[in-house]
């Protein structure tokens, strides 16, 4: 943690706060965005496939497709549109922590 992670924390946990959230649903509404964003962040940094990897890394799913059907229908793995799931997966999370909130 550096020095301006608690200031980071105290304005996200304070407008979580003053939308009604307290005690464990507060802070897990709090960790639930940043994790996100950090897990967002790692991946992004250390998980660059190559052209040839990616090719290899759909041959293997496919020739899996009974195993991992779901996996499979659904192109995971390959949808490496980043800015696109990050969005929509901090959609996702926001819209269920607002259910929480009752607004």
């Amino acid at each position: 943690m550096g020095p301006n992670f608690p200031a980071w924390m105290e304005f996200l946990q304070s407008a979580l706060a003053r939308a009604g959230l307290t005690g464990k649903r507060l802070n897990a509404a709090t960790w639930a965005p940043y994790n996100h964003v950090m897990g967002a962040t790692a991946t992004g940094s250390s998980l660059r496939l190559s052209a040839e990897e990616a090719r290899l890394g759909q041959e293997y799913r496919e020739s899996r497709r009974d195993q991992y059907p779901t996996v499979a229908a659904n192109n995971y793995i390959s949808d490496v549109d980043r800015d696109t799931g990050f969005t929509d997966g901090l959609e996702l999370l926001l819209d269920g922590i607002e259910a929480q909130t009752g607004s």
